[in-house]
């Protein structure tokens, strides 16, 4: 069956069905969810989205925002906005929402397809159906965000920088620096990813090879400025400032610096939001920035020398928290035909489903020796932390790196005996030390939470940031 399977045609055909499977799931989700609230920043993609198809010019109008968020999800979203004025608001949406659904279809092939590369093609089968019945990559697929888009871009460039360290071809690094440069148009977080994987490229070839490896190292960064550096030569135009692919940078910052005075864990709401009020009737987009900047630099450094310690321990439980923006979604009354029943349904399956891939993928991580792409991974789960420490965290933010989660949870799933006789007494250890430090920083985290929206259907602060 293995040698079957490996065949290009019967895994093409096996993980097809599994696509058009997720794609099913995810529009038989769509209805059975009902109504869908916009929140956060699915307006500002939509109302940019439609400036875009029909003005041809990058604006969010209510604010008159020209790089307040990257531009990569807009543009993209832009490719499915039905002509004529007089279609409805709601007739968008829908395009829309069919073209995010498509997209999520095309998360699990992508998944399926790096499952394939890197363990062999029953891990990328097990990938693909993991990835297809994920809860939040389902609940995703209907998001205005580009969450999605974005960890589809990084799937792609990482099978390319996998494959160019194996079998070096102009054409793979061409499409691994594109999906790089297309992924930093989408979320700037792609920069110091491109830099993890030139990085890699370096340390990973031998003395002898490391100049040519410098050189296609920085081969990959000319693809990813090339994409880039247009639309920052375009921004210095509108905006009259450099900006390398928007602003969003120093909101960011400032909100993942607004600690409680009361319990730094946790985000001060009120303070926040009527920074928030204060920010946005700024009319200039530049002057709102340097807002933020001054803004949060004054509070990093109110909260020294302590500061480095509450970040660090408080994005620590943000991403390991088993939340999920579903349940923002549902506190805010997106899904009104939702019960009571129904939500504590997936108050159980929702973050039991996170803690279970995070937990399967972490031995399956410490028993990878393949040409190192534990060391790879590792890497950038530390620069993804180190960017996020800085500024803003989320459950949201830690979707884009649930794939990797998911090829190596297929990976212990598709062969336990092997993975766990890979791992020696040491690294045993060290995982069940991080599987403890999962539970026991994410799960208490959530539990306030996860209590109220048990009895309520609600966060304890329904419209907290």
């Amino acid at each position: 069956m293995s040698a079957r399977l490996e065949r290009s045609g019967v895994f093409a055909l096996a993980l097809l069905g599994i696509t058009l499977a997720a794609i099913g799931i995810r529009m038989l989700a769509l209805e059975a969810g009902g109504t869908l609230l916009a929140t956060g920043d699915e307006d500002y993609y939509f109302q940019t989205a439609v400036e875009i198809a029909r003005e041809g010019r990058h604006l969010y109008p209510p604010r008159g925002a020209l790089a307040e968020w990257p531009p990569g999800y807009p543009y993209f979203l832009s490719l499915f906005v039905p002509g004529g004025s007089e279609v409805s608001a709601e007739a968008i949406v829908a395009r829309l929402v069919a073209a995010q659904i498509g997209l999520g279809g095309l998360l699990v092939a992508l998944c399926g397809a790096l499952g394939r590369a890197w363990f062999g093609a029953r891990e990328g089968l097990v990938a693909a159906s993991l990835a297809a019945l994920y809860p939040n990559f389902v609940v995703f697929s209907h998001y205005l965000f580009s969450e999605t888009l974005f960890s589809a871009l990084i799937l792609v460039a990482l099978l390319g920088v996998v494959r160019f360290e194996e079998r070096p071809t102009a054409g793979v690094l061409v499409l691994s620096g594109v999906a790089l440069g297309l992924a930093t148009l989408t979320r700037e977080l792609a920069l110091p990813v491109a830099g993890v994987c030139a990085a890699w490229w370096v340390f990973r070839a031998s003395p002898g090879a490391r100049p040519r490896a410098v050189g296609h190292a920085i081969a990959l960064l000319a693809v990813i400025a090339a994409i880039v550096v247009p639309w920052t030569l375009r921004n210095d135009r509108v905006l009259g400032s450099p900006v390398l692919v928007s602003n969003a940078g120093w909101l960011n910052l400032r909100s993942g610096n607004s600690l409680s005075e009361t319990d730094w864990m946790r985000p001060a709401g009120f303070e926040l939001e009527a920074f928030r009020r204060t920010y946005f009737a700024i009319p200039d987009e530049m002057e709102r920035a340097d807002y933020a900047r001054s803004q949060a630099l004054v509070l990093i450094g109110e909260e020294q020398p302590a500061w480095i310690f509450k970040k660090a321990v408080r994005t620590a439980a943000l991403l390991a928290s088993p939340d999920s923006y579903l349940f923002k979604k549902i506190s805010r009354g997106a899904y009104p035909e939702l019960g009571p029943d129904a939500i504590r349904v997936l108050l159980v399956v929702v973050p039991a489903s996170t803690l279970v891939l995070l937990l399967l993928a972490l031995p399956a991580w410490a028993a990878d020796r393949r040409r190192g792409r534990r060391e790879l991974v590792a890497t950038l789960a530390l620069a993804v932390f180190a960017i996020h420490l800085l500024a803003n965290a989320s459950v949201r933010y830690r979707l884009p790196w649930m794939p990797l989660a998911v090829l190596y949870a297929a990976s212990m799933l598709s062969d336990p005996r092997r993975v766990l006789a890979s791992i020696g007494t040491r690294s045993r250890a060290g995982v069940a030390v991080l599987g403890l430090l999962l539970l026991l920083t994410g799960v208490p985290y959530f539990w306030p939470d996860a209590v109220s929206l048990f009895e309520t259907g609600r966060y304890r602060e329904a419209m907290r940031p």
